[in-house]
């Protein structure tokens, strides 16, 4: 049996009056904001602003996706007047009581670090949930 393969949309996307980058891959359908939510923010800020701009912290798994495409949606997020996306940014994703999960926008890895590192905070929002 063939494979096939998973097709990638990566295009700009009005939701709410939120300007987004929409990413629907397989079962995934996102989106990424175009600007950061801030640039100085621990775990437990980062997850509060995102939910006062009715959005949310994006989980480790769609920093995985967000990682397999990371070219193609920080040319999307310039094209649209956006910042691409760069250092550490938080995830939503818990690494036991202490710790969270980070995406390196730099190389497209994720690290863990303590909830009360202090980093940036992109927001987005989840379609499946809509």
């Amino acid at each position: 049996m063939e494979r096939q393969e998973t097709k990638t949309i990566i295009e700009p996307y009005e939701h709410d009056g939120k300007k987004l980058i929409r990413v629907s891959c397989g079962d995934f359908d996102f989106g990424i904001g175009l600007h950061n939510l801030s640039d100085r923010a621990t775990w437990k800020e980062a997850l509060e602003i995102a939910r006062k701009e009715s959005m949310e912290v994006p989980s480790k798994e769609t920093w995985h996706i967000v990682a397999a495409h990371l070219d193609r949606i920080n040319e999307a997020i310039k094209e649209t007047g956006g910042d691409p996306l760069r250092g550490f940014l938080w995830s939503s994703s818990e690494y036991g009581g202490h710790f969270a999960w980070l995406f390196f926008a730099t190389n497209g890895s994720l690290h863990y670090n303590g909830k009360m590192f202090v980093c940036s905070v992109r927001g987005s929002l989840d379609f499946r949930k809509q």
